[in-house]
C-alpha cells in the first residue's frame, strides 16, 4: 500500500513545474525570445571558464572507469579539502576537510541533515518566503515547520519575530542566503542581524573615548576622530568574539571587518564633530 501522505503529495502538482511547462509551450508557440520564465532556478549565465576547462581536463586525462566510479561516502578527499580551504580563505573560518560532506545538491544535504538532527515533536524554523520543498524535507522527519516572515521591502531578518518563534521544541533553523526565491543576501552588517547590544556598546565606548580624549587632546576634531575609530574597533572586536564564540577566533576576519568599516565610516567622522558644540564648550570652560 502506498502511504496516504506520499499519495497526496504526488497528486498535488507543483505550481513551479506548472509554470515551467507552460513557458515551454509558449516558447514553442511564439518564440523563446518573447517568453521570460521565472519558474525554475535555471542559470541564465554560463559557468566560469575554469569549470569547463576542469571538466575537459578530467575527461581527457582521467581513466573513465575511475572518473565515473564511486567515491568515498563523504566525497573525494581532494574535493573536500578544496572546499574547506575555500571556506577558510573566504570567511576566515578554520574549516576542516573532515567536517565537509559532499552531496548531490542542497536537497540531499538538507534531507540528510534534518534526518540526523530532527525528530517527531521537534520544530524547524524557516525564513519565509522559502523554497516550498522545505515542507517535505521537514515533515518526513515527523517534525513541524514554523515559518517566520522576513521584513517587507528588503526581506531581511525580522529578529523580533525570529526570537518569538524560538522555544524549547526548536531543533533547527534553516537559513538560505542568497534566498530562494527572493534573492536576498543576509549579512552580519544588515540592520536587525547584529543585536542592539553592539549599538549600545558603540555608544558607550564612543562617550568614554570622547571624555578621555577631550581631557588629553586640545583639538576637539581629533578627539571625535579618535573616539570614532576606537568605537568601531572595540565594537567590531566584540562582534567577532560573540559571532565566533563556538569556534577559534579569527584575527584575519576581524581585521578585514574593521578595515572595511573604517574606510566607510572615517569620511563621516566630521558629522560627529559638527553637532558636538555643547560637549566642546563644557570641556573648554573647565
Amino acid at each position: 500500500m502506498v502511504k496516504k501522505e506520499m499519495l497526496a503529495l504526488g497528486r498535488h502538482r507543483s505550481v513551479i513545474r506548472e509554470i515551467f511547462e507552460y513557458s515551454c509551450r509558449r516558447k514553442a508557440e511564439i518564440g523563446a525570445d518573447k517568453v521570460f520564465d521565472f519558474s525554475l532556478g535555471n542559470p541564465s549565465i554560463p559557468a566560469p571558464p575554469s569549470v569547463a576547462e576542469t571538466v575537459k581536463t578530467l575527461t581527457d586525462t582521467v581513466d573513465p572507469a575511475v572518473l565515473h566510479g564511486y567515491t568515498s561516502a563523504a566525497g573525494d578527499p581532494a574535493t573536500r579539502k578544496a572546499v574547506a580551504d575555500y571556506i577558510t580563505r573566504t570567511f576566515g573560518f578554520p574549516a576542516d576537510a573532515r567536517h565537509v560532506y559532499m552531496t548531490a545538491g542542497a536537497a540531499a544535504s538538507l534531507t540528510a541533515t534534518l534526518t540526523a538532527l530532527v525528530g517527531a515533536g521537534d520544530e524547524v524554523i524557516t525564513l519565509a518566503p522559502f523554497f516550498p520543498e522545505y515542507t517535505v524535507f521537514i515533515e518526513r522527519t515527523g517534525a513541524v515547520m514554523r515559518p517566520v516572515m522576513c521584513r517587507e521591502g528588503d526581506f531581511g531578518l525580522d529578529m523580533a519575530a525570529l526570537a518569538a518563534a524560538i522555544n524549547e521544541k526548536t531543533a533547527a533553523i534553516i537559513v538560505n542566503s542568497p534566498n530562494n526565491p527572493t534573492g536576498a543576501v543576509l549579512d552580519v552588517t544588515m540592520p536587525g542581524v547584529i543585536p542592539c547590544f553592539y549599538t549600545v556598546a558603540f555608544l558607550v565606548v564612543f562617550l568614554l573615548a570622547r571624555v578621555l580624549s577631550a581631557k588629553v587632546l586640545s583639538q576637539p576634531f581629533f578627539c571625535c576622530m579618535l573616539c570614532g575609530v576606537l568605537s568601531i574597533v572595540c565594537t567590531d572586536l566584540l562582534q567577532m568574539l560573540f559571532l565566533n564564540s563556538s569556534v577559534s577566533f579569527s584575527v584575519r576576519a576581524a581585521l578585514l571587518l574593521m578595515g572595511k568599516e573604517l574606510l566607510l565610516t572615517l569620511p563621516l567622522m566630521p558629522l560627529i564633530y559638527l553637532p558636538d558644540s555643547k560637549i566642546r564648550r563644557f570641556f573648554h570652560q573647565e
